[in-house]
């Protein structure tokens, strides 16, 4: 009679275990993002690595490409599906030329810090903006708080909608920032981050729409006036996956790459908050004014972009729709 020994049951005589070979396989993930090195959104992505390794014991590990080493961020979006980059953390802006309907992330007063800061809330208006998204083979695992955006001029305090009649302006990109500013009597143009300082200097424009970082890391104290209507413009950074090599990927490996990102976006809105308030100190303290409006100053601003909502509500009616009803559901 033969007997036929497999290597596995060779291996456990010899006292030896055996895993199986997917969950055990080492995985390296490529992360791209175009801000500096020094830029804290790039912290935040090693931190988000070194927890993946954590919680793999080694076997996930993640390289960070910052400053558009490899893609700036809306090459990076395009990228995902070929291998080249597996997850990329852009302006969720830049999701809108994948579905439009991701722009209402960026319709003003939508999101808030109080909604957002609550887990369920997020987590329902995460997986809504994915499954605009998957269908093109993009998962989105966590929306991450980036700035509330303001109004940065050289000498000129913005205090009104009369403020911002006729003046060139430069928005972070989309089609709703742009139909903001038309409503606001202003002219919108879209101008690389890297060259708002220079253009603002030489007149091409006249103020910026902005972030205390950019106040503080590129455009500096030659501009003096900030104006902040609070909710206006609350920008998020959307975690874009490759779906499909994700799911492709053990179950174990998922749950780990998910869970920790849902662990990481749970402290980091919070964290956000704190480092626009300490950007936008530093300036201050350089001579800068920083304005914000009450609830009766913002009013007319909140009434003059009613049209953009209502307009997006035009050609999104289900979008729409589904998000306010997360917003009920939430108390908002």
């Amino acid at each position: 009679m033969k007997i036929a020994f497999s290597a596995a049951a060779i291996a456990v005589a010899g006292g030896l275990s055996i895993a199986p070979a997917q969950a055990q396989s080492k995985i390296e993930i490529i992360m791209t993002n175009e801000v500096a090195s020094t830029h804290w959104k790039t912290s935040e992505m090693n931190q988000y690595a070194e927890m993946l390794a954590k919680k793999s014991n080694g076997r996930i590990t993640a390289k960070v490409f910052p400053a558009s080493q490899l893609y700036n961020d809306r090459d990076a979006v395009g990228a995902l599906g070929t291998g080249a980059v597996h997850i990329t953390w852009p302006a969720s802006v830049n999701l809108e030329a994948i579905d439009q309907r991701v722009g209402l992330l960026i319709l003003p007063f939508a999101l808030s810090d109080e909604l957002m800061m609550k887990p369920a809330f997020a987590k329902d208006v995460t997986k809504l903006v994915s499954s605009f998204t998957e269908p093109k083979n993009i998962e989105v695992l966590a929306l991450l708080r980036t700035t509330d955006l303001f109004f940065l001029f050289k000498e000129r305090p913005i205090r009104k909608l009369s403020d911002l009649k006729g003046q060139k302006v430069r928005v972070t990109g989309g089609r709703i920032q742009s139909d903001i500013i038309r409503s606001y009597g202003g002219s919108p143009t879209s101008i690389a981050a890297s060259e708002m300082s220079m253009a603002l200097a030489t007149g091409a424009i006249d103020g910026i729409v902005t972030s205390g970082s950019a106040w503080a890391r590129i455009v500096g104290i030659s501009a003096k006036q900030a104006s902040l209507v609070p909710g206006l413009g609350l920008l998020t950074y959307a975690v874009a996956v490759d779906k499909k090599w994700l799911d492709g990927l053990s179950a174990e490996d998922q749950k780990i790459i998910r869970e920790t990102m849902a662990e990481f976006a749970s402290t980091q809105w919070a964290q956000a908050i704190k480092k626009d308030r300490e950007e936008i100190e530093v300036m201050t303290k350089q001579g800068g004014t920083f304005w914000a409006a009450n609830a009766e100053e913002a009013a007319p601003f909140r009434k003059a972009v009613e049209s953009v909502v209502k307009g997006f509500e035009g050609r999104f009616p289900d979008a729409m729709k589904a998000y306010s009803e997360i917003v009920k559901r939430h108390g908002g």
